[in-house]
């Protein structure tokens, strides 16, 4: 097969997901000898549906996502430019559906489970709470501060015994989350992934913060795919999550920990102009993520076996490897000429 891979967002914060599902499904494409070719007849943008763009005389295929209920209206040009849609997960698929005759994929991502290997771990003290990923209100930063308050509150004979560790990735606003989470401990570090990059760097790999952990917090405000709560599934960690978007695809109740939630309006800022769109987003609830941290305390065995069930559907159901076969199944069923 032969397709041109147009380009891959780059950074950390609303770019990151991309960039490492890009990154994680070229390397497998091409392990699975796909030719990545600029001349190639079918042409693959990862990317945020306002940077799509065509190229002539190509079938053009956007592969995006989006974390809430509904595309903003100005947004649904771009979508209808593209041959061929390709999203990460099965709400997404809806939505994009509702808005566009464009034809509509599901092309699950993956975990690295060589990266992220489960372990049963054992209730330590402190008891660690874990979150990873950007600061920003969808990621459930702000969820979490509140709920970390409330926990305090509720159960300071336990908030004694136990710990949160925030790892993010956006410095600026660090003095505004110590002020919400003052007993919190906050690491900003861009932590490496393998042991080899963490000798060189001196730093701690990504998958020991994980490991180090005993419970796993991602309240999100919709997810297009979740890539953070599927390596601490894979890792044995007991998790938190909303089950919205993405993480309804890749967990459930019966190996990891949904919180409740209500819809809620929200503001989305087009990074291509100052407009901005209203959308409705899941707020959970904050005594929700509470009772689910306090029954993980409570009972760790059980929440233990789930998690260890976690990392089997994990490790056997969403790998990479997957992800790029489901990927070449698509491409060969709508452009056969590209084999």
């Amino acid at each position: 097969m032969r397709i041109y891979w147009e380009r891959q967002q780059q950074g950390i914060g609303s770019a990151f997901g991309y960039t490492t599902f890009a990154r994680k499904l070229v390397m497998e494409l091409v392990k699975k000898g796909v030719v990545c070719d600029r001349d190639a007849s079918v042409n693959v943008t990862m990317t945020p549906p306002y940077f799509f763009r065509l190229r002539r005389f190509k079938k053009n295929v956007l592969f995006s996502m989006f974390e809430f209920d509904a595309l903003p209206n100005e947004w649904i040009q771009y979508l209808n430019k593209a041959d061929l849609l390709i999203v990460p997960c099965s709400q997404n698929k809806k939505v994009f559906s509702s808005v566009s005759n464009t034809p509509v994929e599901i092309c699950p991502g993956g975990v690295d489970a060589e990266l992220f290997p489960y372990r049963r771990r054992e209730k330590t003290k402190p008891f660690t709470f874990l979150f990873v990923g950007a600061y920003n209100n969808r990621k459930g930063t702000w969820h979490i501060a509140k709920a970390w308050e409330l926990w305090n509150q509720r159960y300071p004979e336990l908030a004694i015994e136990s710990q949160l560790i925030m790892k993010m990735t956006s410095p600026t606003e660090e003095p505004i989350l110590r002020q919400l989470t003052p007993n919190a401990y906050i690491d900003l570090r861009v932590l490496p992934l393998t042991e080899h990059d963490g000798e060189r760097l001196n730093l701690p790999t990504l998958a020991a913060v994980y490991d180090f952990a005993n419970c796993f917090l991602f309240p999100t405000m919709g997810e297009g795919w979740g890539l953070p709560l599927c390596e601490a599934m894979s890792s044995g960690l007991p998790s938190i999550y909303t089950p919205f978007g993405g993480t309804e695809d890749t967990a459930n109740a019966g190996y990891a920990y949904p919180v409740e939630y209500e819809m809620k309006t929200v503001y989305l800022c087009n990074p291509l102009s100052e407009q901005q769109y209203k959308v409705n987003a899941p707020s959970p609830l904050i005594e929700s993520i509470v009772d689910r941290m306090h029954k993980i305390y409570v009972d760790y065995e059980a929440a233990l076996d789930k998690a260890e069930l976690a990392a089997y559907v994990m490790r056997s159901s969403f790998r990479w490897d997957q992800a790029a076969d489901r990927f070449i199944e698509i491409i060969s069923q709508y452009y056969p000429e590209a084999c």
